[in-house]
């Protein structure tokens, strides 16, 4: 398996290094001992980022989650203590309060699916979670471009994608209350998109950022 951009062709052993954390140090070595394989007369530290940002993604897409995924509708959806810690401390809280919220969500998801509904407490979390979200991601696309992050297309449009799906259940939630639609998508599609995320653009986003914020 390779990963082809406009600069470059990656080997998938380097993909998976870059994918396990160690980042920016594999890439640049890795283009210094392969000078033959980068394509194009400008190779930056922007260029190793956009790259970093996808192969990590692309192949966290395809492996096994880091975080504990729990299994179908049992509490907690995500284990807190494994939530991935990367250099920027905001986004670090965020991401510990979005799973506090994610696994309240969850346990009134659980009730329900064994018999004890609470359809006005899920509609108040949902929404709430809901918003957190929009405010999380629009506060990161804010960094993003205050700070000229290169890869901000493609992390923007993960949030963008991920907003979609969340609006979609939310008012479904609203017209059906059926708790399965909802519940399959937090204690599985949510956890395993979460998990690449922060273990690939976040974590990439900020190392940026760390670098240019006091902190």
């Amino acid at each position: 398996m390779q990963y082809v951009s406009k600069w470059c062709v990656v080997p998938s052993d380097v993909c998976f290094r870059i994918a396990r954390g160690k980042c920016a140090l594999d890439v640049r070595q890795w283009v210094g001992e392969n000078p033959q394989h980068v394509q194009g007369e400008c190779f930056d530290f922007s260029h190793i980022l956009v790259i970093i940002d996808a192969v990590a993604f692309f192949l966290l897409q395809q492996t096994e989650p880091s975080i504990s995924v729990m299994s179908k509708y049992n509490s907690p959806v995500l284990d807190p203590s494994a939530i991935p810690l990367i250099a920027l401390g905001s986004m670090n809280e965020t991401h510990k309060e979005e799973v506090e919220l994610i696994n309240q969500l969850g346990r009134l998801l659980e009730d329900a699916v064994n018999g004890q509904p609470d359809e006005a407490a899920i509609t108040e979390k949902l929404h709430e979670w809901a918003e957190h979200t929009k405010d999380h991601f629009s506060r990161e696309n804010q960094l993003m471009q205050d700070y000229g992050f290169p890869a901000f297309p493609v992390h923007s449009g993960e949030h963008d994608k991920v907003l979609a799906q969340i609006e979609a259940l939310y008012q479904r939630w609203l017209e059906t209350k059926v708790v399965e639609p909802l519940a399959d998508y937090i204690f599985g599609e949510w956890p395993r998109w979460f998990d690449a995320h922060v273990n690939s653009m976040d974590m990439v986003t900020a190392m940026f950022l760390s670098q240019r914020i006091p902190q």
